[in-house]
């Protein structure tokens, strides 16, 4: 009796390599310089840039690398999650992001995966690269931005570049700022507002800065209407829901005398940088509507001040 034997053979499909580094070339790592502390102020507007670095020339670097065919590219983020095609990558739960900037063509890399080279060999022997630190959220005490590697550029499976930063403690700082209630008094008659388009008399009124530290330099404020806008390039805006006065409206003016734009930044030219109390004096007037009829009545509105601390 003969014995049969069976030659049984195992094809395992292996993953084809769509990238890779060039003979010779690896992972390199750039070093962003950042101050070992950074004030930021807790009414500060999310997405303000708090911080960015000088321009870092990459070259010359031995990052290179080669696509076997089109492979994709990005920004792997390493101290949080990574969004694809996200320009902004948290740093954990501190209230602070970072973004890539290429200071050649003023664009920011994005999440990988993003866009794709076709097939051909890449270096990065040209870039210039600077960092920014975003605000993203409310800043959490004791935030630190941590020593190390902030994230990489990926080429499909492989790194070919490294951002480093040196780490930093986060400060958030604020003057206390009281809220204003301005009493435009009640001996208005119809004839002070006659005049299409002129203002009664003017009321003055401050907004106060207490406990400012002396890790502020400068401060502006903004003017936000919590009502519709008449015109908000001219500080006007339009009396409340409750109020029943008709064919006027409130118009603001600053430290000059000037219409105060709405819902743009205003530079408080009186601050001291060694901090303190501080007041910035404002003024506020009815302004007659040319196009409505007039009434009397109540009028009322209201506006939010935001401070910035720079």
């Amino acid at each position: 009796m003969s014995a049969l034997t069976f030659l049984l053979v195992c094809s395992v499909d292996a993953k084809a390599v769509i990238a890779q580094l060039l003979p010779g070339h690896k992972l390199n790592f750039r070093t962003v310089d950042i101050p070992a502390t950074i004030a930021v102020a807790r009414d500060t507007p999310n997405g303000t840039v708090i911080f960015e670095s000088p321009s870092l020339a990459l070259s010359p670097i031995n990052s290179s690398y080669q696509c076997f065919s089109d492979c994709y590219l990005g920004v792997k983020n390493n101290v949080g999650d990574t969004t694809p095609k996200a320009v902004i990558f948290p740093i954990a739960n501190t209230g602070i992001s970072w973004r890539y900037r290429n200071s050649n063509t003023g664009n920011f890399l994005r999440g990988y995966p993003d866009v794709f080279d076709k097939a051909g060999k890449y270096g990065l022997n040209n870039d210039v690269l600077s960092i920014q630190l975003v605000k993203t959220g409310d800043i959490q005490d004791g935030a630190k931005i941590p020593a190390g590697v902030l994230g990489y550029r990926q080429v499909e499976e492989i790194y070919i570049l490294g951002i480093q930063t040196n780490g930093s403690a986060i400060t958030p700082i604020s003057c206390e700022t009281p809220d204003v209630r301005v009493e435009m008094g009640t001996d208005y008659k119809l004839s002070d507002f006659e005049h299409p388009a002129g203002v009664a008399k003017k009321v003055y009124f401050n907004l106060r800065l207490i406990g400012c530290p002396s890790s502020v330099k400068n401060v502006n404020y903004t003017l936000k209407a919590n009502t519709q806008p008449v015109d908000a390039s001219r500080g006007i805006v339009s009396l409340n829901a409750s109020s029943t006065a008709k064919g006027i409206a409130l118009q603001l003016f600053d430290t000059n005398g000037n219409p105060i734009p709405l819902e743009t930044p205003q530079k408080f030219a009186d601050y001291n940088s060694s901090g303190g109390d501080f007041q910035i004096p404002l003024s506020a007037s009815y302004y007659r509507l040319p196009s409505e009829s007039l009434e009397a009545g109540t009028a009322n509105t209201e506006v939010t001040f935001i401070m910035t601390y720079l």
